[in-house]
C-alpha cells in the first residue's frame, strides 16, 4: 500500500494558487453513490467543489480521493470543502470522517448522530461523543478506530489496497471495519467535526449490533474465539433484560434479532476474517490500534454514565408534579440552569441517593459470609424451585398445612438469583426502596416537595424503628414496600376515569400485598364496600368485583385449606415455625429519641389535619388502625396443628404508620408554596418551625438508624450438626432429633437438621411434646427405655424415618439406642450423635401430589390481570432523535 509520503505531491495544483483561501474546486474526487441518490443529487449541486465523478458498485475510482456518500445522506455544502481541509490540514491522514447528524429536530438545531466510531468488548459500537448531543461547535480533531461510512473520505490508493467496503457486512458497520483495516497497516483514520452530514434514514439496531458482534468476533484470536462467542453472548441477554426491566421492548426485540443474525450467518465474521488475512500487519500498528478502541475501564465509565443518566430520568418522573421541580440549580440560584436542563438533580435523586447511602451503612453486618440469620428469618433453601414447590405443596399427610403465602411471592423475587441474595437485597434496600415509593405516592397527594420528600422519609425509617429489620421480617418488608404502591394504583385509577387497565394493576399489588398480611383481603373488603356505596355506577361494578376478588387467585394454593382450618392465620404474615411479635406496635424498642422522634411526627400529622378533613380523616384511621394492633398483639392464635403464635401487629403497626404521614402530606399540601410566595408572618413562622420540628425528628430518627446498624441480623453458619453428619441427612427422609435436658426429653420429626425457609411448615406441625403423637411417643419411649424391640426400626420407617439424632444425650440413653436392632454405628462429635437405620431401606417421605390443573388456573388469572395492567405499548419518539430506532 502507498502511504502519503510515498504518494507524489496530491495538492500541486493547489500550491500553485497564491491565494488566502484555498479553493478546492479542482480536487480530483470520486463520488461513491450507495443506493438511490433522489435526496443526495440536490444537495451535490449546492457543493462548493465541482465537479464529481459519480462510480457505483465495482467502478474503479478516477483521481486522489473516493467520498463515500449513501443515497439516504444530505451533506451539507461545505462538507466536502472542510473534508479536504482537514486532509491538507493532516497530510498524513488517509481516512477523514465527517460529523454525522440525525435531521435537525426543530430549526437551527444540529443533534449528533457519530462522530468517529469504536467497539466495546461486548461488540457495541460506540461513538466518540454522547448521541443525541445538540452540536454547539464543542467537538475537535481526534483520531478514531473508525468512521460512520456516511460522508467518509478516502484516499484512493488506500481505497484500491483494501479493496473498499466489506459489503457483506451491515452498512451500519462498514465505515467502522474499514478505518480498523486502514488502522491496522499503519494508515491515520481521523473524525473532522466541521464537515457535516445529514443522514435521512433509520438505524437498523439490530443490524447495527450483528455486525458489532461479528467484528468484535473476527478481531479475536481464533483460540479464544470460543470463550469470546460466550461473553458476548452473556451480554446480550444481560442487556435484553435490562432492556425488558426498562420496558424498552423494541431495543430487548432488535439486541435478540442481531445476536441471532450473527449466530445464523457466519459469513459475517468470516468475510472479516478473510479480509484481515490478506494485510500485511505488524505488531507496531496493532499496538497502535488497540489504544483507538474501547477500554475496560472506558466501557465501565460508559455503562455507568448511561445507568445513571436512566436513572435520573426514572428518578425525575417521580418528582414531575402539577408545578415545576424545585432542583439543586434553583436552590444554588444558578442562572444557567436552562442551557443545562439535563443535569438538573431532582430532590427525589439527592433524597434517594441519601437514604441508599444511609441504608450500606446501616446493614454493615450484612455483607461476610455465612447465610443471613435473624429471629424472624429462617435459612434459605438449597435453591429457588425448592422454595416455590414448598408453596404449591402440602406436607404429605398433614393438607390443613401449607407455607405462608409470601413465600411463593419471595421465591418469584427469587428467580433473578439465590434465595438468601433476594432476601440480603430486600433488607438492605428496604429504607430507599420505600422512600421512593412512599415519596411517588404522596407526590400525587400533594403540590408541595419538601413536605412529601419529609412524610416519606419518616415512613421509610418506620421499618428500622419497628425493629422489622433488626428480625429480619421478610413478609414485613414486604407489606411495607406495596402499601404507597397500593395507594398510588388507587388514585390514578381514580384520576383516570376508572379503566379496567387501573384495576388490573391495583389487582396485582393487592394480591401481593395480602400474601404477606392475610388481614388485608378482608380490610379490602370492608373498604371497597364502603367506596361502591359512595361511587356505585353499574359501569364501575365489574370493575369492584375484579378487585376484590382477585386475592381469591391465592386460595388455590394448598394455602387455603390451612386458613380455613386456622382462621386465625389471617392476624399473623409470619412463618408458623417463627414466634410473631409480642410487643406493641414496636417489636424492637428502639432508643427514647426515635421514640421521641415518632412522637414529634405524630404532633405534626394531628395540627397538620386541622387545616384539611381529609387528613383528619386519615389520621383517625391510622390511630383505629394502631389501636387494633395493639390489641391483636396480645392475642394468642391456633395457626397449625398443636402450634399457637402470637397474632402479628408490625404490618398494622406500618399500615397505621403510613396513614399519619399520609394524613401529614394532605394536612401541609401547599404550604412550601405558600411560604415562598409570601411575606413572612406569625402563620408562616409557626410552619416553618414545625417542618423544621419535622426535619430534625427524621434526623434524629434516621441518625440512630445509621449508627446503630441491624445488629440483629447477620451473615453466619446455619445449623448445628457436624459437615460429615449433615452430608448424611437425606432430602427424602425424616431425622427423629432428640433432645435431652437432665431428665426432660424432647423430640421432634423434622426434614434434616433444621427449619428452611418455606419448609418450615413441616417443622412446625412435627414439633410435637410426647404426649402430641401417640405412635411417634411410643417409639421414642421404647427407644429411650432401652427395649431391644425387633419392630422398631420397620415402625420408624413407616413414620419416614431414616436418621435418628441426639444431642446433649447421656451415655445410657446414647448406649440403649446404639443397642437397638437395625440401627448402624453412631457418628459422634461432641455432644451430638446420629445413627442411620441400615434395615430401614423403605424409608421415604411420601412424594408431594401436584395439582397442575390448580397451578394452571393460578397463572391463567395472573395472565388475565397482567394483561389488564400492562400498559399500551406504542411507539415514543423522541424530539431530540426522530430517527434514531428500529428501521421497519
Amino acid at each position: 500500500m502507498g502511504t502519503a509520503s510515498d504518494n507524489e505531491d496530491l495538492w500541486a495544483w493547489l500550491h500553485e494558487s497564491e491565494a488566502e483561501e484555498p479553493d478546492f474546486s479542482g480536487a480530483r474526487v470520486s463520488a461513491y453513490i450507495i443506493g438511490d441518490d433522489r435526496i443526495l443529487a440536490p444537495a451535490l449541486k449546492l457543493s462548493t467543489v465541482q465537479p464529481f465523478e459519480k462510480i457505483r458498485g465495482e467502478e474503479p475510482p478516477a483521481g486522489d480521493w473516493v467520498w463515500v456518500l449513501p443515497g439516504s445522506c444530505e451533506p451539507k455544502p461545505d462538507c466536502l470543502e472542510n473534508l479536504l481541509k482537514s486532509a491538507l490540514a493532516n497530510p498524513k491522514a488517509e481516512v477523514i470522517g465527517a460529523l454525522s447528524l440525525d435531521p435537525a429536530a426543530r430549526a437551527g438545531i444540529d443533534v449528533i448522530r457519530q462522530f468517529g466510531v469504536a467497539l466495546t468488548g461486548s461488540g457495541r459500537l460506540a461513538s466518540l461523543t454522547d448521541p443525541g448531543e445538540v452540536n454547539q461547535g464543542q467537538l475537535r480533531t481526534a483520531h478514531a478506530l473508525g468512521v460512520p461510512a456516511t460522508g467518509m473520505l478516502v484516499r484512493t490508493s488506500l481505497w484500491e489496497f483494501l479493496g473498499g467496503l466489506n459489503e457483506t457486512l451491515p452498512f451500519e458497520v462498514r465505515g467502522l471495519d474499514f478505518g480498523w483495516r486502514a488502522n491496522l497497516t499503519g494508515a491515520e483514520v481521523i473524525a473532522e467535526p466541521d464537515a457535516e452530514v445529514t443522514l435521512n434514514r433509520l438505524v437498523n439496531l439490530a443490524d447495527e449490533r450483528a455486525g458489532g458482534l461479528a467484528l468484535r468476533s473476527a478481531h479475536t484470536k481464533a483460540i479464544l474465539r470460543p470463550l469470546r462467542g460466550i461473553a458476548l453472548t452473556f451480554w446480550v441477554f444481560a442487556a435484553i433484560i435490562g432492556f425488558l426491566i426498562g420496558k424498552d421492548f423494541l431495543r430487548a426485540r432488535a439486541e435478540f434479532s442481531g445476536w441471532l443474525q450473527w449466530l445464523t450467518h457466519p459469513n459475517l465474521a468470516r468475510s472479516v476474517r478473510d479480509s484481515l488475512a490478506t494485510l500485511p500487519i505488524t505488531d507496531a500498528d496493532r499496538k497502535k490500534t488497540k489504544k483507538l478502541g474501547v477500554s475496560v475501564g472506558q466501557s465501565l465509565r460508559h455503562s455507568l454514565h448511561l445507568v445513571a443518566e436512566r436513572l435520573g430520568e426514572w428518578v425525575h418522573s417521580f418528582s414531575a408534579g402539577r408545578e415545576a421541580d424545585i432542583t439543586l440549580d434553583d436552590m444554588i440560584a444558578d442562572d444557567f440552569t436552562s442551557a443545562r436542563a439535563a443535569r438538573k438533580i431532582p430532590i427525589m435523586g439527592i433524597g434517594l441517593g441519601v437514604t441508599a447511602i444511609g441504608a450500606l451503612i446501616a446493614t454493615r453486618s450484612f455483607w461476610g459470609t455465612g447465610e443471613l440469620k435473624g429471629d424472624w428469618l429462617l435459612p434459605g433453601p438449597d435453591s429457588t424451585l425448592a422454595l416455590l414447590n414448598s408453596y404449591i405443596s402440602s406436607v404429605p399427610g398433614v393438607p390443613e398445612s401449607a407455607s405462608p403465602a409470601w413465600v411463593g411471592l419471595l421465591g418469584v423475587l427469587s428467580l433473578i438469583g439465590r434465595t438468601d441474595w433476594a432476601a440480603t437485597a430486600l433488607l438492605a434496600l428496604a429504607v430507599p426502596l420505600a422512600w421512593a415509593a412512599s415519596y411517588r405516592f404522596a407526590r400525587t397527594l400533594s403540590s408541595d416537595h419538601l413536605v412529601p420528600a419529609l412524610a416519606s422519609a419518616g415512613y421509610a425509617l418506620l421499618l428500622p424503628a419497628s425493629g422489622v429489620l433488626n428480625r429480619g421480617g421478610l413478609p414485613a418488608v414486604l407489606f411495607a414496600l406495596l402499601l404507597p404502591l397500593i395507594g398510588y394504583s388507587y388514585y390514578w385509577w381514580r384520576a383516570s376515569g376508572f379503566r379496567f387497565r387501573g384495576a388490573g394493576v391495583l389487582s396485582i399489588w393487592l394480591i401481593a400485598a395480602t400474601a404477606c398480611l392475610p388481614l388485608s383481603w378482608p380490610l379490602t373488603l370492608a373498604l371497597m364496600a364502603i367506596s361502591l356505596v359512595k361511587h356505585f355506577s353499574k359501569r364501575l361494578l365489574a370493575q369492584w368485583v375484579l378487585v376484590i376478588a382477585s386475592p381469591a387467585l391465592l386460595l388455590l394454593s394448598p394455602w387455603a385449606s390451612a386458613l380455613a382450618a386456622y382462621p386465625g392465620r389471617l392476624l399473623t404474615g409470619a412463618s408458623p415455625a417463627l414466634r410473631a411479635a409480642d410487643l406493641p406496635l414496636l417489636a424492637a424498642l428502639p432508643p427514647v429519641w426515635v421514640l421521641a422522634s415518632l412522637a414529634v411526627l405524630a404532633l405534626v400529622a394531628l395540627v397538620g389535619s386541622v387545616r384539611r378533613p381529609g387528613a383528619g380523616f386519615l389520621l383517625l384511621a391510622g390511630s383505629i388502625v394502631g389501636v387494633i394492633g395493639v390489641a391483636l398483639s396480645k392475642l394468642s392464635v391456633d395457626v397449625a396443628p398443636g402450634l399457637q403464635v402470637m397474632a402479628g401487629d408490625v404490618e398494622l403497626g406500618i399500615l397505621a404508620g403510613g396513614l399519619v404521614l399520609a394524613s401529614t402530606v394532605l394536612g401541609y399540601a401547599g404550604v412550601s408554596t405558600s411560604l415562598r410566595r409570601s411575606t413572612m408572618g406569625v402563620r408562616h413562622f409557626g410552619m416553618l418551625g414545625i417542618t423544621a420540628l419535622s426535619l430534625a425528628a427524621i434526623l434524629a430518627t434516621g441518625g440512630w438508624w445509621v449508627a446503630a446498624g441491624q445488629i440483629d441480623v447477620q451473615r453466619q453458619a446455619i445449623g448445628e450438626l457436624p459437615y460429615f453428619m449433615g452430608k448424611a441427612l437425606t432430602a427424602g427422609s425424616r431425622t427423629l432429633a432428640l433432645t435431652q435436658d437432665g431428665e426432660e426429653l424432647q423430640w421432634a420429626l423434622v426434614t434434616k437438621d433444621f427449619p428452611r425457609l418455606g419448609a418450615s411448615e413441616t417443622y412446625a406441625w412435627e414439633a410435637y411434646s410426647l404426649a402430641d403423637r401417640e405412635k411417634a411417643g411410643e417409639l421414642v419411649s421404647l427407644l429411650a427405655s432401652g427395649a431391644e424391640d425387633e419392630s422398631l426400626a420397620d415402625s420408624l420407617a413407616e413414620l419416614g424415618v431414616k436418621y435418628v439424632w441426639l444431642k446433649g444425650g447421656s451415655s445410657d440413653l446414647v448406649m440403649s439406642i446404639a443397642n437397638s436392632p437395625g440401627f448402624g454405628p453412631a457418628n459422634q462429635a461432641e455432644d451430638l450423635a446420629l445413627w442411620e437405620i441400615t434395615d430401614a431401606s423403605t424409608a421415604q417421605l411420601a412424594a408431594p401430589v401436584v395439582d397442575w390443573t390448580r397451578i394452571g388456573l393460578e397463572i391463567a388469572g395472573l395472565a388475565l390481570l397482567l394483561l389488564l395492567a400492562l400498559p399500551e405499548m406504542h411507539k415514543r419518539t423522541d424530539a431530540a432523535k426522530p430517527h434514531r430506532g428500529v428501521a421497519e
